[in-house]
């Protein structure tokens, strides 16, 4: 009986892990304050505790929703989506940005205030930052979609932070 229970498991996970890349997430298992606990493709679980943006493959920090949703999300952690890979996280971000009508016409400091807003964020750094960068690299200081050499800087540093 015991052998059976374990077959129908294994097979009910690689049921859900079907067409998943290997370490890809297929399930959120569990989350909680700092922590969530995931399936794998492989059926195996994992838990996961560090930053918000690392263990919820969301390097945008984007709140569970519909757009998430439409961009592969599989859960929450009571606020903020759980991709299945840190790529699907990243394209869903530059989507929000860069192709959402959230954000079409704004200036970097509008855009920087809608998505990380003043009162749970420390922004006259970050727009700093970005039009210095955005300066340096002959951009022009309005939300575009940024040439690729400038999403390369972007991806850099974000991934730093995830880390």
């Amino acid at each position: 009986i015991l052998y059976f229970a374990s077959a129908k498991a294994n097979n009910a996970a690689a049921t859900a892990g079907a067409g998943a890349a290997p370490g890809e997430v297929v399930k959120v298992v569990q989350a909680g304050a700092g922590f969530n606990v995931v399936q794998l493709a492989d059926g195996s679980t994992e838990r996961r505790d560090g930053a918000r943006n690392w263990r919820n493959n969301n390097p945008g920090n984007i709140q569970y929703g519909q757009f998430a949703q439409r961009y592969g999300a599989l859960g929450s952690d009571g606020r903020f989506a759980i991709f299945p890979s840190y790529e699907a996280g990243r394209k869903a971000k530059e989507a929000l940005l860069f192709e959402s009508s959230g954000y079409k016409g704004m200036n970097i400091q509008q855009a920087i205030y809608r998505y990380a807003p003043p009162n749970e964020n420390k922004n006259s750094n970050s727009i700093e930052n970005i039009v210095k960068e955005t300066k340096k690299m002959n951009e022009s200081p309005t939300l575009h979609r940024p040439k690729r050499k400038m999403r390369q800087t972007l991806y850099k540093k974000n991934k730093k932070s995830v880390n």
